[in-house]
């Protein structure tokens, strides 16, 4: 409705607001792709895409939320809306004055959201990361086993309980001193390739 849109447009503008207009839902989903939006406000009837559609289309790709306007303000559509992504509803006539306080209600948590999905994206890439050293130095340390067992024709409980001890002994961290075993070898290996190609010649 061109009448509505025009009157919610200049009552949140007169608030402070920077606002897009769109005559439809697809042009409501284009608009949010650019990532000019920080909300959606959404009337239920948009043409081909209704509300709650639009509302879903630019949750799952922007991951914005809306607030959907209708006259249907049955349990069902309410129901629907909140699942697919709506922050709030509105019953339609609107009562104009309580725009603004609805949509800054809705910026706040859109903000709390975007704060929240931070630290759990900060959560889960400290979970990889310890996921990542501990695989890393799981192999560090059964390498070095395997190494011990080999120089010391013993078994992989011994040669595992020897690392510890050494580790211990020298208060030094298990991996550091993996590590060193395996560039020893590594470097013994090295040396005696040398020395080989040499007498070769």
């Amino acid at each position: 409705d061109v009448i509505i849109t025009d009157l919610v447009e200049r009552s949140l503008t007169n608030a402070g607001f920077r606002v897009i207009c769109a005559n439809s839902g697809e042009q409501a989903v284009e608009i949010a792709a650019t990532g000019a939006i920080c909300i959606a406000l959404l009337d239920y009837r948009m043409g081909e895409l209704n509300g709650i559609e639009t509302g879903q289309a630019i949750f799952k790709m922007t991951g914005r939320r809306y607030i959907l306007m209708s006259v249907q303000a049955d349990k069902e559509t309410i129901e629907k809306a909140a699942i697919d992504g709506a922050l709030g509803f509105l019953s339609k006539p609107l009562a104009v004055k309580d725009l603004a306080g609805h949509v800054t209600i809705g910026l706040q948590r859109t903000e709390e959201f975007d704060q929240l999905n931070e630290r759990v994206r900060n959560i889960k890439t400290a979970s990889d990361n310890a996921v990542f050293k501990g695989i890393t130095s799981a192999r560090l340390v059964n390498t070095a086993v395997g190494i011990i067992m080999e120089r010391t024709q013993s078994t992989r409980d011994e040669a595992n309980s020897q690392i510890i001890a050494m580790a211990r002994s020298q208060r030094r961290k298990l991996v550091d001193l993996c590590n060193e075993i395996i560039t020893a070898r590594e470097q013994y290996y090295s040396m005696s390739s040398g020395s080989t190609k040499g007498s070769n010649q």
